[in-house]
């Protein structure tokens, strides 16, 4: 079994800048709906690569004194966030740091503030979203807060799409040789030493993430996030391989569930379609 690093990054949500000038093909978008910026500052969004699994930027303000924060999700996401409050995604970070305080015993905007740069900053998108999925949408979105944590501009939007995937040659076959009440015993034949990545998932799970209108690769992405480890490395399997209960377990006896696999790497991420291989828990 193969791991894959990646740096230890911990999620935050936050509020961004300034008036946004994006570059290299990313889409400009105007909220008319929030309320006229108070700052005339600009920041720039620069694109600087594209990769099926990583998205390399900058930003730059026009005013080195002006606070503000910068974060990426998948569009999906950040459509679904923006909706939870009227002041679009601003309000939803405000709220999460809110909640956080909380517990820290720390005032929200200070907290905020912590995540909060000024001048020029690079950034790799894995610093917000550890995994990204080939061919799919992603957000980069700033605006300006004050030292109190309120929102001074209008948030701006850098929409991009990762590369296409790098298809793997390795043809991967599996054979489910007997099932228990918590998994399977299952056979995998290869053709090479590409890695892969397996997962057993309720069949209720699959078909719920299926009726969001999420594609089967968000849904990878999705369960390899939830997979990794606390010291960010994937699991990943390479050649002929038999899996066992020892490793992968299901929680629930008499369910249906499916086996997941695909091609995986860290320099290209998923490099083949997901598969799904359909099987039932034994009852006892």
């Amino acid at each position: 079994m193969y791991s894959i690093n990646k740096n230890d990054m911990k999620k935050v949500f936050g509020s961004f800048l300034i008036m946004l000038v994006l570059l290299c093909g990313c889409k400009k978008k105007e909220q008319p709906d929030e309320p006229v910026a108070d700052s005339k500052a600009v920041i720039t969004i620069t694109v600087t690569n594209v990769t099926s699994n990583e998205i390399q930027f900058t930003t730059e303000c026009s005013d080195p004194n002006v606070t503000y924060y910068v974060y990426g999700m998948s569009k999906a996401k950040y459509l679904t966030e923006s909706t939870y409050s009227s002041d679009s995604i601003y309000g939803f970070e405000k709220s999460w740091f809110e909640f956080i305080s909380q517990s820290s015993g720390e005032q929200w905007y200070k907290l905020m503030l912590e995540k909060c740069v000024k001048g020029k900053q690079s950034y790799d998108f894995s610093e917000f979203t550890y995994l990204l999925d080939p061919e799919s949408d992603y957000v980069i979105y700033a605006y300006g807060i004050d030292e109190v944590g309120e929102r001074i501009t209008y948030v701006h939007t850098c929409e991009v799409t990762t590369a296409e995937m790098v298809p793997s040659t390795n043809e991967i076959s599996v054979n489910i040789t007997q099932t228990y009440v918590n998994g399977v015993d299952a056979t995998f034949t290869t053709t090479n030493d590409d890695t892969y990545f397996v997962s057993l998932q309720r069949k209720t799970y699959v078909e719920y993430f299926q009726g969001e209108g999420h594609t089967l690769g968000e849904m990878a992405i999705d369960i390899m996030s939830a997979d990794m480890s606390e010291n960010g490395e994937i699991a990943l399997l390479r050649g002929d391989q038999t899996i066992t209960t020892d490793d992968y377990r299901c929680q629930r006896k008499d369910t249906d569930y499916y086996l997941i696999y695909f091609s995986y790497d860290e320099q290209y991420g998923r490099r083949s379609e997901v598969h799904l291989v359909p099987f039932h828990t034994a009852a006892e």
